[in-house]
């Protein structure tokens, strides 16, 4: 059995941090909006990369370079817990099947929290609620989060939704289609396995071999360790399956021949295709964009979800390659499509749950042209569209934990209480 470390440094010596610290936020903080009056204070532990720290007290959210270890020092006696002011909740990030990160976690309980998993991207949305002043009783939006992988409140690794959410809670409305990570990291750091890992799972490899054989793509790809590949596909066995839209980025960038084989950093795809795209090629992709189908699959609760299939894309797409298009027109033959079926499934999804605004976050905001449409077809058909702040994840992040932890503890409700305020030792 494990027990949450709440040996918490007080709030004094974070508070004294923060006027020495460089800001994540800005310098005062942000202010949270109307409802969040009565907040009690609150600590967010950001991502599973200690070094960041949120604090909430007295309506302020601010954003910390401080090191983790700042919340578990040696336990204190009550003599000198006496008298100090220490945050009354933790919120901290999702991990795999609904755990918390190694590091929220100790042997010793020192007095009552409440512990509160919060999932990257309804983080991402609080956030962006409140850089907005959504008010805490304001109702949900329909948040679009496109992203990086991130564990999902299902045990799933998402990065392409589309939610139901408000400060409390998030519903999962529809997705990208998941796709296999074939090797776990290893396909962020090798493009292709993800192309490959979009084909096979499309069409039958045969029937992609015996049409586009002649591909400089198919002959590369036919000469990777498949057998391989395949079994980890038919066994799961590192080879999670994702929604991320960066994994969908990286794996045309590689198709059409762009960091292919080797990735410096993860989301490289996505800047490649940007990048490579003309003005030009831009307003021939509006006339004529690759299609993508939307289907249903059956999730682990048993939930019908829709999702976007990007099988019609990929035909589309090596039909290009076979003409010899130029890969900067296919890339905006698909950016293109991705938006227009973002925005068809989101308007959709809207009408269907009553809702009349669209927060949009996730690392997808830092390419304009993609984002400019998807906004516009969404405001030209009535939405109000509410876009993330081009500020560090890490801080979007943590700033909707606390505005997340804050919403949840003055509804009452925790996803774990601590009760016993003495300690308490594990074997």
């Amino acid at each position: 059995m494990q027990y949450i470390d709440i040996n918490m440094t007080p709030l004094a010596r974070l508070e004294r941090h923060s006027s020495r610290s460089k800001p994540l936020l800005p310098a005062g903080g942000v202010s949270l909006p109307p409802g969040f009056e009565r907040s009690p204070s609150i600590v967010a532990l950001g991502s599973d990369r200690p070094g960041r720290v949120g604090l909430l007290r007295q309506g302020r959210a601010l954003a910390l370079s401080i090191p983790h270890r700042w919340l578990a020092p040696q336990p204190l006696s009550s003599a000198a817990r006496r008298g100090r002011a220490y945050p009354k909740a933790i919120a901290t990030a999702l991990k795999s099947h609904g755990t918390v990160p190694q590091y929220a976690h100790s042997s010793v309980v020192t007095h009552p929290v409440q512990i509160y998993p919060v999932q990257s991207h309804h983080a991402q949305i609080a956030a962006c609620l409140v850089e907005h002043h959504w008010p805490l009783d304001a109702g949900p939006v329909l948040g679009l989060a496109f992203d990086e992988p991130a564990h999902g409140e299902d045990g799933m690794v998402w990065g392409g939704e589309f939610f139901r959410a408000d400060y409390h809670q998030v519903q999962r409305l529809a997705t990208l289609k998941p796709v296999p990570m074939l090797g776990n990291e290893r396909a962020i750091a090798e493009p292709w396995r993800n192309t490959y890992a979009h084909l096979i799972s499309a069409f039958d490899w045969d029937d992609v071999n015996a049409v586009y054989g002649q591909l400089e793509l198919i002959q590369f790809l036919h000469a990777q360790p498949r057998i391989l590949l395949n079994q980890l596909l038919i066994t799961g066995a590192q080879a999670p399956k994702t929604s991320s839209v960066s994994r969908w980025f990286d794996a045309v960038a590689a198709a059409i021949g762009l960091h292919r084989e080797a990735a410096d950093y993860g989301g490289q795809g996505g800047d490649a295709l940007e990048q490579c795209i003309q003005p030009a090629d831009w307003s021939l992709a509006e006339r004529s964009p690759y299609p993508f189908s939307v289907d249903k699959m059956r999730t682990r609760t048993g939930q019908r979800l829709p999702y976007l299939d990007p099988r019609p894309m990929w035909h589309a797409l090596l039909e290009d390659l076979s003409q010899g298009e130029p890969i900067s027109l296919i890339a905006a033959r698909f950016k293109v499509g991705l938006g227009n079926a973002i925005a068809d499934l989101a308007m959709e999804l809207a009408q269907g749950q009553g809702l009349t605004h669209v927060a949009l976050v996730g690392s997808m905001v830092n390419y304009p042209r993609l984002t400019q449409l998807i906004t516009q077809r969404l405001i030209s058909s009535g939405y109000t569209v509410l876009k993330a702040p081009l500020r560090a994840q890490a801080a979007q992040v943590l700033l909707g934990q606390l505005a997340v932890g804050a919403a949840r503890t003055l509804n009452g409700a925790s996803e774990e209480t601590l009760i016993d305020p003495e300690a308490v030792i594990c074997s």
